[in-house]
Formats: C-alpha cells, sequence, structure tokens
C-alpha cells in the first residue's frame, strides 16, 4: 500500500504565493483604492537585494558584576554598548 505524506501535496512556495495573492484580493483596505501598489516599491522588493537595515543594540554580558562602594578611590566602570545591523 503506498503512503501519502503531506510533502507530496504541500508545497510551501505555492502555498505562499497563492495565500499573498487571495490577501490582496480580499483586503478591503486596497481594494477600496485608499493604498496603492508603487511599482518603483514593487521592483526594490522584488529584486531579492537588500531593501534597508535595521540597527539593534546587543544586549550587555554580565562577566562580573559592576560592584561600586563609598570609597572615593574606588571607581565603577560601565560594560561596553556595542550595536549590530539585520
Amino acid at each position: 500500500m503506498a503512503t501519502t505524506q503531506l510533502s507530496d501535496i504541500y508545497n510551501p512556495l505555492v502555498f505562499a504565493a497563492k495565500a499573498q495573492e487571495a490577501q490582496l484580493e480580499l483586503n478591503k483596505f486596497i481594494t477600496s483604492g485608499v493604498m496603492v501598489m508603487d511599482a518603483d516599491i514593487s521592483a526594490s522588493a522584488g529584486n531579492m537585494s537588500n531593501v534597508g537595515e535595521l540597527p539593534f543594540f546587543k544586549p550587555l554580558t554580565i562577566d562580573e558584576p559592576n560592584y561600586s562602594t563609598d570609597d572615593p578611590a574606588s571607581n565603577s566602570v560601565a560594560g561596553k554598548v556595542t550595536d549590530s545591523k539585520m
């Protein structure tokens, strides 16, 4: 007896394209004419390149607690904040 698996009938790329197409056709905001497609934005989004970068701060690492006291000779040193881009 042959077995049928989900991968035999489900292609995620085809499903995603059909779902997106249906989403555009059924969206009342788009079909009302309030929002329209822009050819320049569609062209830049369709070329599969970096459209933009999102900067973010990396979390601080806690290697050793930063103790401070009431001794004026002892100074506390702040941790280094680093950033990156997605």
